[in-house]
């Protein structure tokens, strides 16, 4: 695997449930995409972009990348950080949902540490959108997000591995935005 290993923040989807963008809203200070960003870099991985389809989200000042498609399809952003991943002669790349606030550096560090492409999981559910991945896959995942395959199904060949669930808490109702506390 390269030294520099790309990371990519997506932050294209709906926020339906939370009802505001998912990737600017603050968490004790900070928009949560940034967040994930800092856990992804600090954990060694560069650079860090954030993938979506609204220009705007330049405006959180990680480089960003628009989908390939206009569709909200949790792949299509996958597709798209694979695709520029290959573009800049990356081999893999990692990437993460936004709505990750409390995910840290030692969790993706472990991601990492499994040499060869896997997805989280917190040991009872797969959290596939954290992920190292190769962009030879991207070709694949772009055309099943266009068929409307899950994220879940179509990363579902891949191992997992074990992270502490805490890093891996979803935020994606404003009940969920409470820290998470240590069992």
């Amino acid at each position: 695997m390269e030294l520099s290993l790309p990371a990519y923040v997506l932050g294209g989807g709906r926020s339906a449930r939370m009802g505001q963008d998912k990737a600017r809203l603050p968490v004790e200070g900070t928009a949560m995409a940034l967040r994930v960003a800092r856990a992804l870099r600090e954990a060694g991985c560069a650079p860090v972009h954030l993938v979506g389809k609204d220009p705007s989200l330049a405006d959180l000042g990680l480089p960003l990348v628009l989908d390939l498609e206009p569709e909200t399809h949790a792949l299509m952003g996958v597709a798209t950080a694979l695709a520029h991943a290959a573009a800049a002669g990356a081999t893999h790349a990692v990437t993460c949902p936004c709505d990750l606030p409390w995910l840290d550096a030692a969790a993706v560090a472990r991601l990492l540490a499994a040499g060869e492409p896997a997805v989280a999981t917190d040991g009872s559910q797969r959290q596939p959108l954290l992920a190292l991945l190769p962009v030879s896959r991207g070709p694949a995942l772009l055309q099943a997000a266009r068929d409307g395959t899950s994220v879940r199904a179509a990363l579902a060949d891949l191992p997992a591995v074990s992270l502490p669930p805490t890093a891996l808490r979803n935020a994606n109702r404003p009940q969920d935005l409470e820290a998470p506390r240590d069992p």
